[in-house]
């Protein structure tokens, strides 16, 4: 699971996971921007924060935990709303099963997920702040590559098809940019 490769206590290595979720999961190494009235920069407060032994492996979770495998599994064990660590702690993954080409392919594609999540942060109007957020639906075509990596290492190529199916219906808006959100700044 991935509560294997979870560190227990803080370490230089950490991630951060929005609490509650939509049409996607975040999970990220920097947090989206967010500010106040003024323009002001200021801090989110609905994410968590999770610790890794080493970014290789904070790095491959990135991209395992934003991908569709993990949120049909949410969509499976959640309520369609909150994100909590045993949510994804319990996702049935063995990143021992990655062979070394199989963990250099993704981490570069970490790489191209982390700069393409930057280019599409959106913001929302919320109580006079303007809270920004990653549109990960405009990051899929890089998740749909890691998660048949992850699916061929974890045997799980079988249900690729129907993890496909239930992302398709359950999406409730469009991923390319919904109406409540404004223009993305760089």
């Amino acid at each position: 699971s991935v509560e294997a490769i979870l560190s227990t206590k803080p370490t230089r290595h950490s991630a951060f996971f929005k609490k509650n979720a939509y049409n996607w999961l975040t999970f990220c190494d920097e947090l989206p921007p967010c500010y106040d009235g003024a323009g002001r920069a200021i801090a989110h407060t609905k994410f968590g924060e999770i610790w890794f032994p080493d970014n290789e492996t904070r790095d491959l979770a990135l991209l395992l935990l934003n991908g569709k495998i993990m949120f049909a599994y949410w969509c499976i064990i959640g309520d369609d709303f909150d994100v909590t660590r045993w949510m994804f702690a319990e996702l049935p993954a063995d990143f021992a099963r990655l062979c070394p080409p199989q963990r250099q392919e993704l981490l570069k594609l970490c790489a191209v997920l982390k700069r393409c999540m930057r280019e599409n942060t959106v913001f929302k109007l919320n109580a006079g702040k303007r809270v920004g957020s990653y549109n990960l639906g405009r990051c899929r075509s890089i998740t749909d590559r890691s998660d048949q990596i992850f699916a061929r290492a974890f045997g799980m190529e079988h249900v690729v098809d129907e993890i496909e199916l239930l992302y398709s219906q359950v999406i409730k808006t469009p991923t390319d940019g919904a109406a409540d959100y404004v223009a993305s700044e760089a």
